[in-house]
């Protein structure tokens, strides 16, 4: 029996199996070192250059698997370093990149990779692979092995080349085939989602006119029974009864909030229709002339109002009209049972984008509910405590949808609240 052979301390009769995967993609090598250890090999991972020359040095691999790109230096470096060390220079060495062009695959083996594979590899054709360069690991790291004559040598090299000019070859055309399926798949997704956006819009600008056209009609009938009812009060009030009076008073209450009820969606409902057109706001001047217009003449104030002035910012000057109107007059109404009822307008950046807030130290709400704030028809408040329809911050959150922003609020009950909001990327 000959004698144990060593290279580099190592003996070379009785490989380890040890697979050196050398990638800073995370992924790539995970995904490698698991394919590898199913197959039976030790497979260990390193990520930088610098990185897998020290594990080498600590214990030297039967194979490394090297990727072009390193945080701190090139697998050229790397394997320039390990050609130039006389106990891995015949280590062999599998070369990784994503450039899978003819180019890339001779400078790699120019360099000195024993084979190369372009990425994303198949965990099969790198077991392939692997397998191959243990086989060949043998002959090449034993020096007394029997030397093939020159011609030998040469055709087998060029048989190798061969080999591998073939499976890139193919690598690359399965690659161009992918990216073909991909083109069309890209191109076929588009196509539908074009049509199904035209087909949401047909429906969407349907049911606003179908919703408006209900609207309007709802208040002709709504008006006669409010003008009878009112005819019925003003000249026969006398001669009916207390509970008739009761009767024709419920009436013209309930066809009263009936009436608020159609102007709120119609209101919506206009504020989705109408054309966006922005123009540079002083929203606090707007916010002050809100306030003074709910003022009735000659009664005291409901409360202290506090606008930070030069708030200016692009947006629809009709529609900022009404998300103010709404937000304030909400803040108003939630804070006037307080004793000393405040109500803030200002704006502050976050993240670099402008945001505009409502506050009040009113009633507040409960945060469980939030999601509920700008539902059509959802109130958390009751309506014998504070009037309302539902309707108003429903109609503030599509205007701050159709500007391309954001809103949002924060609140504890009986602490206030504040309700934030963005203007959109012009804002």
């Amino acid at each position: 029996m000959p004698p144990r052979q060593t290279v580099a301390g190592r003996d070379v009769l009785n490989h380890k199996n040890l697979v050196l995967v050398v990638d800073d993609d995370e992924a790539v090598a995970k995904y490698a070192v698991v394919q590898l250890r199913r197959r039976g090999y030790r497979a260990e991972h390193a990520g930088s250059g610098q990185g897998a020359l020290d594990s080498i040095a600590r214990e030297l691999p039967d194979v490394v698997v090297l990727d072009h790109f390193l945080p701190d230096m090139t697998g050229e470096h790397v394997l320039a370093a390990l050609r130039e060390n006389d106990d891995t220079r015949l280590l062999p060495v599998i070369y990784l990149t994503m450039d899978g062009s003819r180019a890339r695959f001779r400078k790699s083996m120019t360099s000195g990779a024993d084979d190369f594979l372009a990425k994303p590899f198949k965990a099969a054709e790198l077991a392939d692979a692997v397998a191959a360069q243990l086989r060949k690991s043998y002959a090449r790291m034993i020096p007394h092995r029997e030397a093939t004559s020159g011609e030998e040598e040469v055709r087998h090299l060029a048989d190798e080349m061969r080999d591998l000019e073939s499976r890139l070859a193919t690598a690359y055309a399965e690659r161009q085939s992918t990216q073909l399926e991909l083109t069309v798949l890209n191109a076929t997704i588009n196509h539908r989602v074009a049509r199904k956006t035209r087909m949401l819009e047909h429906q969407n600008s349907a049911l606003k006119a179908y919703s408006h056209a209900i609207a309007h009609e709802l208040r002709k009938p709504l008006r006669g029974i409010l003008g009878f009812a009112g005819v019925l009060m003003d000249e026969h009030a006398p001669v009916l009864p207390a509970d008739c009076r009761e009767l024709l008073t419920r009436i013209q209450k309930s066809g009263g909030r009936m009436n608020e009820f159609i102007e709120g969606l119609l209101v919506m409902a206009e504020s989705e229709r109408t054309e966006l057109n922005r123009a540079p706001v002083d929203h606090s001047t707007m916010a002050a002339e809100i306030v003074a217009a709910g003022e009735s003449p000659g009664a005291a104030p409901r409360g202290d109002v506090c606008i930070v002035p030069g708030l200016v910012a692009q947006s629809d000057p009709v529609l900022a009209r009404i998300v103010l109107e709404n937000l304030l007059s909400n803040a108003l109404k939630y804070s006037s049972r307080g004793a000393h009822p405040v109500v803030e307008f200002d704006a502050c950046e976050i993240n670099g984008e402008q945001v505009f807030f409502v506050r009040d130290n009113g009633a507040g709400f409960d945060m469980k509910w939030a999601e509920r704030l700008f539902q059509p028809f959802q109130r958390l408040h009751s309506t014998a405590d504070y009037e309302g329809l539902g309707i108003g911050l429903a109609t503030v959150e599509r205007i701050i949808a159709r500007h391309q922003g954001r809103i949002w609020a924060k609140g504890e009950p009986g602490e206030g609240a504040t309700f934030f909001f963005t203007l959109g990327p012009s804002g």
